[in-house]
């Protein structure tokens, strides 16, 4: 009819009202990555912060040896005839002290008797060894052997430090930090590879010192 007004249905557009507009929100809206560790990442961190304890505190007992090993620490290198060594047991491990004498010239140490604590081998009565000593007359074996313990301990914790630092690292920041950022808290490949390699020469060299000693 021709009164009739044709209505297309794709010639005008709907309006949209301010509720249309929103933002779609329930299960279509993407969910934040969530900043919690939960009970099991902070379990991991725990171990990890107890692992680095741990390793730190050996590497400084291994880096004391070393030093008295080289001379850095206690009195000047001196020999002590052994008298006697027992065995002593504490748990699984069995370790050795010693007692003996020795001439301790100007060092300051005492004229009394010479104590070797875990002596590393039992040694026969007469045997002289040579030692550093403190002036209360606690000795430690001079030699490459004890080098060669020292620094292999001293490589392990080192190793077992920088593994729990590099790795609470990495946790930390794949939980808080954002992706740009992530990249700088953590060490490069070049670092790593670097720090393995110190770790590898260092471990190398334990070895050689073992086989001379």
């Amino acid at each position: 009819m021709a009164g009739r007004k044709r209505v297309r249905g794709g010639g005008q557009k709907q309006r949209r009202g301010p509720e249309q507009n929103r933002p779609a929100t329930g299960r279509g809206r993407p969910s934040l990555p969530s900043s919690r560790l939960g009970w099991a990442g902070i379990l991991g961190l725990v171990v990890l912060l107890g692992v680095g304890i741990g390793a730190s505190v050996g590497g400084v007992v291994a880096a004391g040896g070393i030093g008295t090993q080289l001379g850095l620490r206690e009195g000047p290198e001196l020999r002590m005839t052994v008298l006697a060594c027992a065995d002593s047991s504490t748990g699984k491990n069995t370790v050795t002290n010693c007692t003996g004498e020795g001439d301790p010239g100007r060092s300051g140490v005492t004229s009394g008797p010479w104590s070797l604590h875990d002596a590393g081998a039992h040694y026969r009565f007469g045997t002289v060894v040579d030692v550093r000593c403190t002036r209360s007359g606690d000795c430690t074996v001079i030699g490459l052997g004890g080098l060669s313990e020292d620094l292999a301990g001293l490589t392990l914790c080192l190793a077992f430090a920088s593994f729990a630092l590099t790795l609470g690292l990495g946790v930390l920041a794949a939980r808080w930090f954002p992706e740009r950022r992530a990249g700088r808290v953590l060490p490069g490949r070049r670092v790593i590879r670097g720090w393995l390699g110190v770790l590898g020469l260092l471990l190398l060299t334990s070895g050689v010192l073992a086989v001379l000693s």
